[in-house]
Protein backbone atom coordinates (compact mmCIF):
# COMPACT_ATOMS: atom_id res chain seq x y z
CA UNK A 1 0.00 0.00 0.00
CA UNK A 2 1.44 3.54 -0.59
CA UNK A 3 2.10 5.87 1.71
CA UNK A 4 2.39 8.76 -1.02
CA UNK A 5 1.26 8.91 -4.33
CA UNK A 6 3.99 9.21 -7.50
CA UNK A 7 3.72 12.44 -9.29
CA UNK A 8 1.43 10.70 -12.12
CA UNK A 9 -1.00 9.44 -9.64
CA UNK A 10 -1.75 12.86 -7.93
CA UNK A 11 -2.43 14.07 -11.14
CA UNK A 12 -4.34 11.86 -13.16
CA UNK A 13 -6.33 11.70 -9.58
CA UNK A 14 -6.78 15.57 -9.29
CA UNK A 15 -8.04 15.92 -13.26
CA UNK A 16 -10.04 12.39 -13.34
CA UNK A 17 -7.67 11.23 -15.62
CA UNK A 18 -8.76 8.48 -17.07
CA UNK A 19 -7.16 6.89 -20.22
CA UNK A 20 -8.67 4.20 -22.22
CA UNK A 21 -5.26 2.60 -23.47
CA UNK A 22 -2.08 2.61 -22.97
CA UNK A 23 -0.59 4.33 -25.16
CA UNK A 24 -2.76 7.46 -23.65
CA UNK A 25 -1.39 7.00 -20.50
CA UNK A 26 2.20 6.63 -21.58
CA UNK A 27 2.03 9.61 -23.76
CA UNK A 28 0.21 11.39 -20.43
CA UNK A 29 3.04 10.79 -17.97
CA UNK A 30 5.86 11.61 -20.97
CA UNK A 31 4.22 14.83 -21.12
CA UNK A 32 4.49 14.87 -16.84
CA UNK A 33 7.97 14.10 -17.38
CA UNK A 34 9.22 16.47 -19.99
CA UNK A 35 7.65 19.47 -18.14
CA UNK A 36 9.01 18.54 -14.74
CA UNK A 37 12.28 18.35 -16.60
CA UNK A 38 11.73 22.02 -18.28
CA UNK A 39 10.94 23.52 -14.49
CA UNK A 40 12.72 22.06 -11.89
CA UNK A 41 16.18 20.56 -14.17
CA UNK A 42 18.18 20.43 -11.49
CA UNK A 43 16.24 17.10 -10.50
CA UNK A 44 16.69 13.49 -12.31
CA UNK A 45 13.22 13.28 -13.58
CA UNK A 46 13.93 9.24 -14.20
CA UNK A 47 13.35 9.04 -10.47
CA UNK A 48 10.07 10.81 -10.01
CA UNK A 49 10.36 10.08 -6.42
CA UNK A 50 12.31 13.61 -6.58
CA UNK A 51 8.60 14.67 -6.90
CA UNK A 52 8.52 15.47 -2.84
CA UNK A 53 11.43 17.07 -2.78
CA UNK A 54 10.47 19.83 -4.38
CA UNK A 55 8.43 22.44 -2.07
CA UNK A 56 4.81 22.24 -1.42
CA UNK A 57 3.78 25.56 -3.53
CA UNK A 58 5.99 24.21 -6.74
CA UNK A 59 4.10 21.33 -6.64
CA UNK A 60 1.04 23.10 -6.41
CA UNK A 61 2.30 25.34 -8.98
CA UNK A 62 2.93 22.43 -11.64
CA UNK A 63 -0.31 20.43 -10.67
CA UNK A 64 -2.69 23.38 -11.49
CA UNK A 65 -0.98 25.53 -13.86
CA UNK A 66 1.83 24.07 -15.67
CA UNK A 67 -0.41 20.90 -16.83
CA UNK A 68 -3.64 22.06 -16.27
CA UNK A 69 -4.69 22.87 -19.91
CA UNK A 70 -2.97 19.23 -21.08
CA UNK A 71 -5.09 17.46 -18.71
CA UNK A 72 -8.32 20.17 -19.40
CA UNK A 73 -7.78 18.96 -22.90
CA UNK A 74 -8.45 15.53 -22.34
CA UNK A 75 -10.96 15.19 -19.63
CA UNK A 76 -14.11 14.24 -20.63
CA UNK A 77 -16.93 17.03 -20.57
CA UNK A 78 -19.19 14.96 -18.02
CA UNK A 79 -16.38 14.88 -15.58
CA UNK A 80 -14.82 18.70 -16.39
CA UNK A 81 -17.04 20.26 -13.99
CA UNK A 82 -16.35 18.05 -11.26
CA UNK A 83 -12.40 18.31 -12.09
CA UNK A 84 -12.63 22.19 -12.11
CA UNK A 85 -14.63 22.03 -8.33
CA UNK A 86 -11.84 19.30 -7.24
CA UNK A 87 -8.88 21.63 -8.14
CA UNK A 88 -10.68 24.86 -6.87
CA UNK A 89 -11.33 22.91 -3.73
CA UNK A 90 -7.43 21.48 -2.99
CA UNK A 91 -6.06 24.96 -4.06
CA UNK A 92 -8.12 26.75 -1.51
CA UNK A 93 -7.69 24.12 1.00
CA UNK A 94 -3.96 24.39 0.36
CA UNK A 95 -3.95 28.20 0.44
CA UNK A 96 -2.47 28.11 -2.81
CA UNK A 97 -3.26 31.54 -4.26
CA UNK A 98 -2.00 32.94 -0.66
CA UNK A 99 0.90 31.22 -0.98
CA UNK A 100 2.07 31.90 -4.43
CA UNK A 101 1.23 35.63 -3.39
CA UNK A 102 3.42 35.74 -0.32
CA UNK A 103 6.36 33.72 -2.84
CA UNK A 104 6.13 36.74 -5.15
CA UNK A 105 6.39 39.17 -2.19
CA UNK A 106 9.15 37.58 -0.83
CA UNK A 107 10.68 37.31 -4.38
CA UNK A 108 10.16 41.36 -4.99
CA UNK A 109 11.48 42.14 -1.49
CA UNK A 110 14.66 40.41 -1.85
CA UNK A 111 15.45 41.91 -5.34
CA UNK A 112 14.98 45.03 -3.80
CA UNK A 113 16.99 45.13 -0.86
CA UNK A 114 20.02 43.21 -2.98
CA UNK A 115 23.28 45.14 -3.40
CA UNK A 116 23.89 44.29 -7.13
CA UNK A 117 27.46 45.69 -7.00
CA UNK A 118 30.44 43.39 -6.36
CA UNK A 119 33.34 45.49 -6.44
CA UNK A 120 35.52 42.02 -6.45
CA UNK A 121 34.09 40.28 -9.25
CA UNK A 122 35.22 39.78 -12.80
CA UNK A 123 34.54 42.97 -15.22
CA UNK A 124 32.11 40.05 -17.16
CA UNK A 125 29.93 39.37 -13.92
CA UNK A 126 30.10 42.89 -12.92
CA UNK A 127 28.64 43.79 -16.28
CA UNK A 128 25.80 41.37 -15.82
CA UNK A 129 25.30 42.38 -12.47
CA UNK A 130 24.29 45.87 -14.02
CA UNK A 131 22.17 44.27 -16.95
CA UNK A 132 20.18 42.67 -14.06
CA UNK A 133 20.18 45.86 -11.78
CA UNK A 134 18.60 47.89 -14.39
CA UNK A 135 16.08 45.28 -15.49
CA UNK A 136 15.08 45.31 -12.59
CA UNK A 137 15.38 49.29 -12.03
CA UNK A 138 13.01 49.56 -15.01
CA UNK A 139 10.60 46.81 -13.60
CA UNK A 140 10.10 47.85 -9.79
CA UNK A 141 10.96 51.70 -9.86
CA UNK A 142 10.38 52.61 -13.97
CA UNK A 143 10.19 56.54 -13.04
CA UNK A 144 14.10 56.54 -11.74
CA UNK A 145 16.75 57.00 -14.23
CA UNK A 146 19.54 54.43 -13.87
CA UNK A 147 23.33 54.99 -13.34
CA UNK A 148 25.66 54.55 -16.14
CA UNK A 149 28.38 51.55 -16.18
CA UNK A 150 30.61 54.43 -15.19
CA UNK A 151 28.74 56.11 -12.30
CA UNK A 152 27.60 52.43 -11.04
CA UNK A 153 30.13 51.93 -8.66
CA UNK A 154 29.92 54.98 -6.72
CA UNK A 155 25.74 55.15 -6.99
CA UNK A 156 23.63 53.50 -4.88
CA UNK A 157 23.26 49.57 -5.42
CA UNK A 158 20.11 48.82 -3.90
CA UNK A 159 16.49 49.32 -5.67
CA UNK A 160 15.15 50.39 -2.25
CA UNK A 161 17.68 53.50 -2.10
CA UNK A 162 16.43 53.95 -5.88
CA UNK A 163 12.27 53.52 -4.60
CA UNK A 164 13.04 55.42 -1.13
CA UNK A 165 14.73 58.58 -3.40
CA UNK A 166 11.87 58.58 -5.78
CA UNK A 167 9.56 58.69 -2.91
CA UNK A 168 11.26 61.59 -0.78
CA UNK A 169 11.04 63.56 -4.05
CA UNK A 170 7.55 63.14 -4.93
CA UNK A 171 6.62 64.16 -1.58
CA UNK A 172 9.05 67.02 -1.48
CA UNK A 173 7.43 67.93 -4.48
CA UNK A 174 3.90 67.93 -3.21
CA UNK A 175 4.43 69.67 0.23
CA UNK A 176 6.61 72.40 -2.09
CA UNK A 177 2.92 72.46 -4.78
CA UNK A 178 0.86 72.31 -2.17
CA UNK A 179 2.58 75.22 0.24
CA UNK A 180 0.06 77.95 1.44
CA UNK A 181 -2.85 75.79 0.17
CA UNK A 182 -5.77 74.80 2.28
CA UNK A 183 -5.76 70.78 2.26
CA UNK A 184 -8.39 69.63 -0.07
CA UNK A 185 -10.96 67.29 1.07
CA UNK A 186 -10.42 64.09 -0.52
CA UNK A 187 -13.12 61.64 -2.14
CA UNK A 188 -11.78 58.67 0.47
CA UNK A 189 -12.80 61.71 3.04
CA UNK A 190 -16.49 62.55 2.10
CA UNK A 191 -16.76 58.42 1.20
CA UNK A 192 -16.07 57.34 4.68
CA UNK A 193 -18.27 60.04 6.24
CA UNK A 194 -21.38 58.76 3.69
CA UNK A 195 -20.81 55.13 4.77
CA UNK A 196 -21.07 55.86 8.54
CA UNK A 197 -24.45 57.66 7.83
CA UNK A 198 -25.89 54.82 5.74
CA UNK A 199 -23.98 52.51 8.28
CA UNK A 200 -25.86 54.14 10.88
CA UNK A 201 -29.49 54.43 8.93
CA UNK A 202 -29.49 50.47 8.22
CA UNK A 203 -28.54 49.90 11.57
CA UNK A 204 -30.98 51.79 13.23
CA UNK A 205 -33.14 50.14 10.47
CA UNK A 206 -32.34 47.06 12.20
CA UNK A 207 -31.34 45.71 8.72
CA UNK A 208 -27.80 44.86 9.08
CA UNK A 209 -24.86 45.01 11.32
CA UNK A 210 -21.51 45.92 10.14
CA UNK A 211 -18.81 44.15 12.18
CA UNK A 212 -16.61 47.29 12.67
CA UNK A 213 -14.19 45.11 15.27
CA UNK A 214 -13.08 42.72 11.88
CA UNK A 215 -12.57 45.81 9.58
CA UNK A 216 -10.34 47.33 12.54
CA UNK A 217 -8.67 43.90 13.02
CA UNK A 218 -8.08 42.72 9.64
CA UNK A 219 -6.58 46.21 9.24
CA UNK A 220 -4.09 45.91 12.29
CA UNK A 221 -3.20 42.30 10.55
CA UNK A 222 -2.59 43.66 7.30
CA UNK A 223 -0.69 46.38 8.21
CA UNK A 224 1.45 44.36 10.89
CA UNK A 225 2.76 41.56 8.17
CA UNK A 226 3.20 44.06 5.38
CA UNK A 227 5.72 45.65 7.40
CA UNK A 228 8.07 42.93 7.78
CA UNK A 229 10.69 42.92 5.76
CA UNK A 230 11.77 40.08 3.04
CA UNK A 231 13.68 37.87 5.67
CA UNK A 232 10.29 38.33 8.35
CA UNK A 233 8.18 37.28 5.33
CA UNK A 234 7.16 33.53 5.40
CA UNK A 235 4.54 31.01 4.36
CA UNK A 236 3.47 31.60 8.67
CA UNK A 237 0.20 31.56 9.67
CA UNK A 238 0.86 35.49 10.49
CA UNK A 239 1.39 35.72 5.95
CA UNK A 240 -1.49 33.14 5.47
CA UNK A 241 -3.61 35.59 7.76
CA UNK A 242 -2.44 38.71 6.01
CA UNK A 243 -3.92 37.01 2.62
CA UNK A 244 -7.16 36.17 4.18
CA UNK A 245 -7.83 39.60 6.13
CA UNK A 246 -6.78 41.56 2.40
CA UNK A 247 -9.60 39.55 0.32
CA UNK A 248 -11.80 39.94 3.61
CA UNK A 249 -11.53 43.78 3.19
CA UNK A 250 -11.39 43.68 -0.80
CA UNK A 251 -14.88 41.87 -0.78
CA UNK A 252 -16.11 43.92 2.55
CA UNK A 253 -17.03 40.84 4.09
CA UNK A 254 -18.23 42.47 7.33
CA UNK A 255 -21.92 42.45 6.94
CA UNK A 256 -24.43 40.57 9.35
CA UNK A 257 -28.12 40.93 8.49
CA UNK A 258 -30.40 40.64 11.48
CA UNK A 259 -34.34 39.60 12.05
CA UNK A 260 -36.30 43.03 12.41
CA UNK A 261 -38.23 42.92 15.72
CA UNK A 262 -40.76 44.76 16.80
CA UNK A 263 -42.61 46.76 14.06
CA UNK A 264 -41.26 49.35 11.97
Amino acid sequence: MRNIKSVYIEIFDLYNFHYETEKKKTAARKYIRTHLRECFPKYNWSDVKNWYKLSELDRYKFKFEVVRKYFMDRTEESRKKKTETDIAEESKEHHYEERKYISGQQEYLSILHKDFYDANASEEDKRRAYDDFCYYLIKYVPNVSAPTYEEWPDSPHRLYDYQQSAMDDALKQAANDNYGKPEPVTEAETDHYALLAIIKYLEEKNSIKVDIDGIRQCLIIKRSVASKNAEEMSESDNSINYLVATKKLENLDFITRVEKTGNS
